[in-house]
């Protein structure tokens, strides 16, 4: 979602460069916040928010698996293919937690099956797990959008999930005072055409 923020970011500045723009850290996000912003919007995953904040859904980030090319573990896979479900399932995971919890959506689906994954590390942030995953035997879960954006950069390979994992929603929040707002229309509108330059699946 950051990538989302830096591309409208740079599109903003051309033409309106006296708007300042914040991202918040997801944990600190609240309604409360959402209603005494004079003109903000927000993009989250699907939250439960009261019937005043208004919204609208953007992209999908389908979940993949990103490993170090060095990791040893995976070295006869090919990049792009998909790790088989009982090394999945065994190796060291490491997860984007912001609440310190050792479990998600990923957890779910193994939990379908019968099995269970072996976290062994929690970081609030992507940007901390894929550099944890360079450096180290750990695999991860991270959005398909993400791990298209580091890469390259950290030397890193992706597979595809060894089993079905529901592809989370990001979605546009607003507060519905500003659903005719000129100016905030002008910039969902901004938001949603960047999203939609970039690729990004619906």
């Amino acid at each position: 979602m950051s990538a989302t923020w830096l591309a409208c970011r740079s599109i903003v500045s051309k033409s309106s460069p006296r708007v300042i723009a914040r991202q918040w850290a997801p944990a600190t996000l609240s309604t409360r916040k959402l209603c005494g912003i004079p003109f903000g919007a927000t993009l989250e995953r699907p939250l439960e928010l009261p019937d005043w904040v208004s919204s609208a859904l953007l992209f999908q980030s389908p979940f993949v698996i990103i490993a170090s090319r060095n990791n040893e573990a995976i070295a006869a896979i090919p990049d792009g293919g998909q790790i088989p479900l009982d090394l999945f399932s065994r190796l060291p995971h490491a997860i984007r937690s912001i609440d310190g919890t050792l479990s998600g959506m990923v957890d779910e689906a193994l939990k379908s099956h019968g099995l269970r994954r072996n976290v062994t590390l929690a970081l609030p942030h992507f940007q901390g797990v894929a550099l944890a995953v360079a450096a180290g035997s750990h695999v991860a879960a991270v959005p398909v959008q993400f791990a298209r954006a580091v890469k390259a950069q950290l030397d890193l390979m992706v597979f595809e999930p060894p089993i079905d994992v529901p592809a989370p929603h990001v979605n546009l929040y607003w507060h519905s005072r500003y659903d005719q707002d000129r100016a905030h229309l002008w910039m969902r509108s901004l938001i949603v055409t960047t999203v939609s330059e970039l690729g990004f699946p619906i």
